[in-house]
């Protein structure tokens, strides 16, 4: 049964496409829910459990109006807890407390500086600015926690430092930026400026290829950890 259209209250969601950890250790999961029918608007929603898949609520609904989601497409959280969630389909950020009052949101559709065409992925630095993935601007684009634009790089192409559809991005601890470049097939390493430092990866079924790979996280360990379409690497 899909528990998830039946209204149990559970962390085992059938449409999830991100998750975080907040200060405290508790796992927020975030729901994307379609189609778009009257039926799966509540369910476009941010579920907090434990990592043990107790579930603890809720927050948010789908929609179009401030702090509603529609096609939500990935979380993060800054230092002070709050809650950040990207939507690719409305084009911007909106924040949250930890118990689901807004506090704010930017964002806007379009090519220039500072404008968003489908993030797909953020997530934070050190100094609590963020590095988001412009998937159909193909680009990564660097905001202020408060979405000050800080810059940008990356153009549509496959040489390397250009994209086609970035989709995950994470940091390592010496502030280094890898991105998956998912049309690409690969993942590309750069420096904090966006100056580009190597990549890995091309197109296939084989050790070490990808095949439209999109999350990625970076282990304490250092090591970069690839989350492909269909299997998971680790390097």
């Amino acid at each position: 049964r899909d528990k998830h259209v039946t209204g149990v209250q559970t962390c085992a969601l059938p449409i999830s496409v991100d998750v975080a950890l907040d200060s405290q250790g508790i796992l927020y999961v975030l729901n994307r829910a379609g189609p778009e029918t009257a039926l799966r608007m509540p369910y476009k929603r941010v579920v907090m459990c434990t990592v043990d898949e107790d579930y603890l609520g809720e927050l948010g609904t789908g929609g179009t109006g401030d702090g509603e989601f529609w096609w939500p497409s990935a979380l993060a959280f800054d230092s002070d807890d709050r809650l950040y969630v990207a939507d690719e389909a409305l084009q911007r950020v909106s924040i949250f407390t930890k118990s689901g009052e807004l506090l704010g949101q930017w964002g806007e559709q379009g090519p220039r500086d500072g404008q968003l065409d489908r993030p797909s992925a953020m997530v934070f630095d050190s100094e609590d600015n963020i590095y988001l993935t412009d998937s159909l601007n193909h680009r990564v684009q660097k905001f202020g926690k408060d979405g000050a634009f800080l810059g940008n790089w990356g153009e549509e192409g496959d040489g390397p430092g250009q994209f086609n559809m970035p989709w995950g991005v994470a940091l390592d601890g010496n502030g280094d930026v890898y991105v998956s470049d998912w049309r690409n097939d690969r993942v590309q390493k750069f420096d904090p400026s966006g100056r580009y430092l190597a990549q890995w990866g091309s197109s296939g079924d084989g050790e070490g290829q990808f095949k439209r790979p999109s999350g990625l996280a970076v282990d304490p360990d250092r090591k970069s950890t690839r989350l492909n379409s269909s299997h998971v690497l680790i390097s």
